[in-house]
């Protein structure tokens, strides 16, 4: 019989507080009406689309390669606008939001008690001198999509409710100096969301943007608890660090004693196949977070204080983050990373919208239809665009001063587009010569127009005569820029170029340029010259099937480009005839001069065709076992798969009559096009069912039928 735990009144408090974030995600769980209403009602599905989108760094490392981590950005950032922050409630008679905080009690009326408000803060009004009013802190998400406002325990609690309704496995993130967030589960991995921010993935916002001085940050999911401080800071090893942890708890032994037990209740029903694949879940990640322990600085740093709330809530809570966020020497600055959203729109014909008076759904700026301006009322949203890839957002950030929006600034590589959105105070910031040096890069940007409210589109250090920069009144139904009827950007025939990527090959292909159109051996024998030419003619003959550019190299068929392309990969040290080139389609105004080199004609054909093996790496597992005879090895997913022109996917069982019967004829006919074509580039995995007479197959490694 275990032993029970002799807890001091600390200690107490401590499982109370992650009791009660257990409770907020089991209600997540109760009532499936609510994940009906979220998808079915409230969540804009066309403008979370991904588009086959990719989630990459600019530096061609991508941390993410998956189109649910472009969703749950779109999403953080769309719920961001979904909900109202309060920092005072309205008054209840005259509307003012001066009230006054006067006292916090428990509920006492039916409403606030079926709403789960625990706590119910009290304000008074010094404009009227009316009756109080009350700001019920509500827990139930039903309640909260009734009412949409809070602050970061409703946001964190609801936009739970969300990821949930959209079959993410979420974890409420309950940090002990007063802040909760989520994290999502994508790619064996956890992932941090703030929905108060619209931020994803930025570990170091809290300790290094925001100044906080963490102590305990723990994960609570339905079937686990965990305590994932060293994801969030780099002073572990600090003697102030872990008086901090010592001050929440009796010790160390004890916190995670109490949090073991609490995931032993939350595991007691469980079967032993679940327990055992949520052992080794914790497990890997017990293994990063001890790695994180022994990390004293942040390898990317989140570089500014809050934006959530107003400035005397977060002054109060010590968030607005410390001076030097925004001071960057100049090895940082050379190391600046973009983050890539890789959204590549569809459409042809990509524009901008900046809008004075946002939708909840869009917000303030707009690119082909994806709504990416984050921040607050009293902030600037810019937003970075790649003026190479047709509308693909490399960055979208939001800043409190016209200085930390200029510092920023300097680091964005020359002709980047930039579009600016936002009203500020600017307090003498004009003047700053800094500032101004700064904020010059934008070509046709007015930097007083920040304090009337700044619409702005334009170029780094370039001034197109398409640059516009309006205030909200001077332009008060917004400002448009249609990159395919401007002057400089006509999409037709004779305004487009091909720019040509060298050493680069994509995530993925959309097809191959069809043989009805030019034969595949022609294909083969033609120059980068003569390929150039003829998707330039496919795509004039075929103007319904957008195609973003082909790729190919020395020998190998046009392989067109869509979409679900990008990010693209860097090939280097190659030999000369295996060089994969790319070419992107751009308007011409975007394109210097065509690159004209001509490749070497060969015979040999080739059939290497770039796919994203990771894909099925991640789908299948890191090894297939292959049975060639009766010996039988394990060989790596990326190895056997690569190359390939057709996968196919082949699910039987051996007690299958008509599988028995067609196994062996599937096996034949592999063999037949092993020996009678070399180069079929045909690849078959199978389920770990079906070895039976698969002579030469790959099969699915056992572990993983």
């Amino acid at each position: 019989m275990a032993t029970a735990l002799v807890l001091s009144e600390e200690d107490r408090i401590f499982q109370n507080r992650v009791h009660g974030a257990i409770q907020t995600v089991q209600a997540w769980e109760q009532d499936p009406e609510l994940f009906r209403r979220c998808r079915d009602f409230l969540i804009p599905w066309d403008a979370l689309r991904d588009d086959e989108g990719r989630y990459s760094e600019a530096d061609d490392h991508a941390r993410f390669q998956n189109a649910n981590v472009v969703f749950v950005q779109r999403l953080a950032r769309f719920f961001k606008s979904f909900m109202t922050w309060v920092n005072n409630p309205q008054c209840c008679q005259c509307g003012s939001t001066e009230t006054v905080h006067k006292e916090t009690r428990g509920p006492n009326s039916d409403e606030e008690r079926k709403g789960g408000a625990n706590r119910v803060e009290v304000y008074t009004c010094p404009t009227c001198s009316s009756s109080e009013t009350v700001f019920p802190r509500y827990n139930s998400v039903r309640k909260l999509l009734e009412t949409r406002q809070g602050r970061c325990g409703e946001y964190a609690n609801l936009f739970g409710l969300f990821c949930r309704a959209t079959g993410l496995e979420t974890r409420y993130i309950l940090d002990f100096t007063d802040h909760v967030w989520t994290e999502v589960y994508l790619l064996e991995q956890w992932i941090m969301v703030d929905s108060c921010e619209g931020v994803i993935d930025e570990p170091s916002m809290y300790e290094s943007g925001w100044g906080k001085e963490l102590n305990y940050v723990l994960a609570i999911s339905m079937d686990h608890v965990a305590d994932v401080t060293p994801r969030y800071t780099r002073n572990w090893s600090d003697a102030d660090f872990q008086a901090r942890r010592r001050a929440v708890t009796t010790s160390e032994a004890v916190s995670q004693s109490i949090l073991q037990r609490l995931q032993e209740n939350l595991q007691h029903n469980f079967s032993r196949k679940v327990r055992e694949e949520m052992a080794r879940r914790l497990k890997h990640e017990d293994h990063v977070l001890r790695r994180d322990q022994e990390k004293t600085s942040w390898k990317q740093r989140y570089r500014h204080g809050r934006l959530s709330g107003s400035l005397v809530w977060k002054a109060a809570r010590q968030e607005v983050g410390s001076n030097d966020n925004h001071s960057q020497n100049s090895d940082e600055v050379l190391h600046q990373r973009f983050r890539v959203e890789a959204f590549y729109p569809r459409s042809a014909n990509p524009s901008i919208i900046v809008d004075p008076k946002p939708s909840i759904q869009f917000g303030g700026i707009v690119v082909t239809g994806c709504a990416c301006a984050i921040g607050g009322t009293k902030a600037l949203s810019i937003v970075v665009i790649d003026e190479k890839h047709r509308g693909c957002i490399l960055q979208s950030r939001s800043f409190p001063t016209l200085s930390a929006l200029g510092s920023f600034v300097d680091t964005i590589p020359k002709h980047r587009i930039v579009v600016v959105r936002g009203h500020i105070d600017v307090a003498g910031e004009l003047t700053n010569a800094t500032v101004k040096a700064q904020l010059s890069r934008l070509g046709g940007f007015k930097a007083a127009t920040v304090t009337a409210g700044c619409m702005y589109i334009g170029q780094v250090e370039v001034k197109p005569n398409w640059a516009v920069c309006k205030s909200f009144d001077e332009a008060s139904y917004g400002i448009r820029l249609n990159l395919s009827t401007s002057d400089e950007y006509v999409y037709c025939k004779d305004n487009i170029r091909l720019q040509k990527e060298e050493n680069t090959r994509p995530l993925c292909i959309e097809g191959r340029l069809p043989e009805s159109f030019l034969p595949l051996q022609a294909q083969l024998l033609a120059s980068d010259e003569q390929k150039r030419a003829e998707f330039l003619r496919y795509i004039s003959e075929y103007s319904d099937h957008f195609c973003s550019g082909f790729c190919t190299k020395q020998g190998a068929p046009i392989y067109l480009l869509g979409p679900s392309s990008y990010p693209f990969e860097q090939v280097n040290d190659i030999e000369a005839s295996d060089v994969w080139n790319s070419f992107l389609l751009l308007p011409s105004a975007l394109v210097a001069l065509d690159d004209t080199s001509v490749s070497k004609q060969s015979s040999i054909p080739l059939f290497e065709v770039p796919v994203d093996t990771e894909f099925f790496v991640r789908s299948l597992g890191q090894q297939l076992l292959s049975k060639t005879g009766s010996s039988q090895t394990l060989i790596n997913t990326s190895e056997a798969l690569s190359n390939k022109r057709l996968l196919a996917l082949y699910f039987s069982g051996s007690w299958c009559a008509p599988c028995r019967q067609f196994t062996p004829v599937l096996a034949e006919l592999y063999s037949y096009l092993a020996e009678k074509f070399p180069s079929h580039g045909l690849e078959i995995v199978s389920s770990a069912l079906t070895v039976i007479q698969m002579t030469s197959i790959t099969t699915f490694a056992a572990c993983r039928g």
